[in-house]
């Protein structure tokens, strides 16, 4: 898929900071290198990242951001300043960053919902036997 057709697509503009490697991207002394990269706008599909060491397309991917985790895929497209990278992954997994994503949007509409594991307010009684 292109930048171009990924924009019209129905994704969340975020910005999450996080590392990657390409694969047979290596150091002097044979390690991957790692780069720092951000999220521009995701989806549970693919996701366009803005980094500092382009790749070509095709180039496998190994990310890392604190909010969604490891995350693996391909090179599908490349801007003068990131790439779009198609996310393999399976169908749990999947559906937990929707989920992920689907906070973080409404987050963004509405500051005053309680971060992710925070307490939530409830009028609800529990009645415990003792």
């Amino acid at each position: 898929m292109s930048v171009k057709d990924f924009l019209k697509q129905r994704a969340v503009n975020i910005s999450v900071g996080g590392h990657y490697t390409l694969a047979n991207w290596f150091d002097a002394q044979g390690k991957p290198r790692t780069f720092a990269c951000r999220t521009g706008r995701v989806s549970p599909f693919r996701m366009l990242v803005a980094v500092p060491v382009v790749g070509k397309v095709g180039d496998r991917v190994t990310s890392y951001f604190g909010d969604f985790g490891k995350l693996d895929g391909q090179i599908s497209d490349i801007t003068a300043r990131g790439f779009l990278l198609e996310l393999a992954m399976t169908q749990p997994k999947r559906e937990k960053l929707s989920s992920k994503l689907t906070w973080r949007e409404q987050k963004q509409k509405n500051p005053s919902i309680p971060t992710e594991g925070g307490t939530y307010a409830s009028s609800r009684q529990i009645r415990i036997r003792l």
